[in-house]
């Protein structure tokens, strides 16, 4: 038994033409085979056109970062092309030359980029896509369906207990809103297992996270609290590999045509998808302290409000006490000290808070700080190059 991630069935939207072809065939042997749980085909349905937008703007992207480039480099050369030919005394043709091949220079460089772009977006939003027609053929049936009323209930409770419990998979995910995600989709995998009394299950997912693989000397393996899982739960043993292993596997086992170029695609894919949701993860963790600090300045500013009261109530009965009979003298006393019990105690409180908020900014810029720099690190390897078919076979 085969099962497909959400991040592999994306891949082909993802992968440049050859290699998105490779990548199908490759399912294509293993139909038979495969089974996509109802939660996986949900998200897939779900970021389906996300992905298409997002591959489309980084195109647009590279072009308007060239647009821009060739407008600043026209006016300045061409600024220099002009006085150049004030000072050499160039004829007018031969400067409207030079001109006209600046203007020329960025061209080449657009033209390839757009024509990248037509082959690799080869579908648009609203038109017929054929890339969604070839994996329903592929799956054809062998997908799940969702949970029961009852049965979603029970599993929302069971990734909630697990999400706190950090049991894989998914408590990586607990700051997302729909943090039960991927328990779903492996509570559905079992329940699909089980029932066919599978002796493999084989799991092919680009997410690497602490919650799917634990990471031996420098190579991942399945987390053994998911192999134990599968053991008990159906009899199988679980294998989990990335898109990258199963195009290299299915070249060498089942004579799939996948060049070296498809499977470092998918590795370059699979380092993206990694760095993504690293990025996320910063980002929620970084806005649950900006909520949190945000309820603990209020805090704060409640807690010095109630110091500075005790503090007007504390003169207060000091200067009354100088005109006080000694009777009225002693209750003002008994009135001093709860006021400077009640006192240091709300500045105690204040002490703790205090320090919880320096941990809360600690922690917040720590993970802005992770943020900006896995940002930083997606752009050194995004570069449209790196998705772009060798143009010959390895």
């Amino acid at each position: 038994m085969v099962v497909l991630d959400t991040n592999v069935l994306l891949s082909a939207y993802r992968f440049a033409p050859l290699a998105r072809e490779q990548l199908l065939s490759a399912m294509e042997r293993l139909k038979s085979r495969l089974w996509i749980p109802h939660r996986v085909a949900f998200e897939f349905h779900r970021r389906r056109l996300d992905v298409i937008v997002d591959q489309r703007a980084a195109y647009e992207s590279v072009l308007a970062l060239i647009s821009r480039r060739r407008e600043e480099l026209n006016k300045e050369i061409g600024d220099s092309i002009r006085q150049l030919s004030r000072r050499a005394a160039l004829t007018e043709a031969d400067r409207n030359k030079l001109l006209e091949q600046l203007e020329r220079s960025f061209a080449p460089l657009a033209e390839k980029v757009n024509s990248l772009n037509a082959e690799h977006s080869t579908i648009g939003i609203h038109e017929k896509d054929p890339i969604l027609s070839r994996l329903q053929a592929i799956i054809g049936d062998s997908f799940g369906e969702d949970f029961g009323e009852q049965a979603r209930d029970e599993a929302l409770a069971e990734a909630e207990r697990r999400k706190d419990a950090q049991i894989p998979p998914g408590f990586k995910d607990a700051s997302k809103d729909e943090f039960y995600g991927d328990y779903f989709l492996w509570r559905q995998t079992l329940d699909e297992a089980s029932i066919r009394s599978a002796a493999h299950l084989l799991f092919v997912t680009s997410d690497q996270k602490e919650d799917w693989y634990l990471k031996v000397k420098g190579k991942h393996i399945a987390h053994p609290m998911l192999t134990e899982e599968v053991q008990k739960a159906c009899g199988a043993q679980l294998v989990l590999i990335s898109t990258e292993t199963l195009l290299r596997h299915a070249r060498r086992y089942l004579d799939a045509d996948v060049s070296n170029e498809t499977i470092r695609q998918a590795g370059e894919l699979r380092k993206v998808d990694s760095i993504r949701e690293r990025i996320a993860f910063h980002h929620a963790e970084a806005a649950q302290a900006d909520g949190r600090l945000r309820e603990m300045h209020a805090e704060r500013s409640e807690l010095m409000a109630r110091v500075k009261t005790l503090e007007n109530l504390f003169r207060m009965h000091r200067n009354e006490m100088k005109h006080a009979s000694p009777s009225e003298a002693n209750r003002h006393i008994g009135d001093l000290n709860t006021i400077i019990q009640e006192r240091d105690a709300i500045e105690d409180q204040l002490g703790r808070t205090n320090e919880q908020i320096v941990a809360l900014e600690d922690r917040r810029n720590l993970s802005r700080t992770k943020f900006h720099q896995l940002q930083a690190q997606l752009q050194d390897i995004l570069e449209i190059a790196e998705l772009v078919d060798p143009g010959e076979p390895d």
